[in-house]
């Protein structure tokens, strides 16, 4: 029975340490996306050349050939 006890506390902390990181992680990602999400709308067109028809926005962004 103390075996039990032990393992749900444990269980408890790991719970609690997860919900706060994730909840410090969120806020960082928020800021991060609003920042990006500024960054794509001032960005300009996509002008003539070889990749002149690719939109970065629709199309992923960058890729390594």
């Amino acid at each position: 029975m103390a075996d039990l006890v032990v393992f749900v506390g444990l269980v408890g902390v790991v719970g609690a340490a997860g919900i706060t990181l994730g909840m410090l992680v969120a806020r960082r990602l928020g800021e991060w996306d609003e920042r990006r999400a500024a960054a794509v709308e001032t960005a300009p067109a996509p002008g003539p050349g070889a990749a002149g028809g690719i939109d970065p926005r629709e199309d992923g962004g960058d890729t390594v050939d």
